[in-house]
């Protein structure tokens, strides 16, 4: 059934617009394209470090994220990418972690990366 696109000048079929549509519904959706969803990362008043899920638009936040990593930023996929630090003797154990939002499981990605007593990481960036 030919449908006019009056601004374009042309006619194509219904069919195949609807089917493109859903193509590229369907590789947004795998790519997390327009998905809504945020991180928050926020303080409470002991200056407590915490991460909660929103969803745009909604009036209140989501649920807390238990194990997120310091300083994350979004792996491209299904997680973050971030710092976490443990207390080890004499100061801290730092690990450069992926975060995997679905199932909150934590992997190693790199040991400590700095050559110097750290207690914490200040910022991230995923850069490609």
């Amino acid at each position: 059934m030919p449908v006019l696109l009056p601004v374009a000048g042309i006619s194509i079929n219904l069919l195949w617009l609807v089917g493109v549509g859903g193509i590229v519904g369907f590789l947004s959706g795998m790519f997390g394209v327009g998905t809504g969803q945020m991180v928050i990362d926020r303080y409470d008043v002991n200056y407590a470090e915490h991460f909660n899920r929103y969803a745009v638009g909604s009036t209140a936040l989501g649920s807390e994220l238990s194990g997120a990593p310091q300083t994350p930023c979004f792996d491209g996929s299904a997680g973050l990418f971030g710092v976490t630090t443990t207390a080890a003797d004499g100061g801290a154990s730092i690990q450069v972690v992926d975060y995997n939002l679905a199932t909150g499981n934590t992997t190693p990605i790199v040991g400590s990366p700095w050559q110097s007593a750290v207690t914490n990481a200040a910022g991230s960036a995923l850069v490609k």
